[in-house]
């Protein structure tokens, strides 16, 4: 991801204008050549806490009963 990319996601996290905001991930979509709503599923992908996106794969977890 480029420098402008980046820099432009982090307006858009910061934008508290729904409005702004559509303007700014309408950029980021052309940046990255796809649609604003592709852009739209991204953010809402994003983790809130670390503002990372959520890994695809989950960790085989194994549960043990006891008995």
């Amino acid at each position: 991801m480029s420098s402008n990319i980046s820099e432009l996601c982090n307006q858009s996290m910061r934008c508290k204008d729904q409005e702004k905001k559509r303007e700014i991930d309408y950029l980021i979509a052309t940046e990255l050549g796809c649609n604003r709503k592709d852009v739209e599923t991204i953010f809402q992908a994003m983790h809130p806490g670390t503002k990372r996106p959520y890994r695809k794969e989950k960790k085989h977890v194994k549960v043990y009963r006891i008995k």
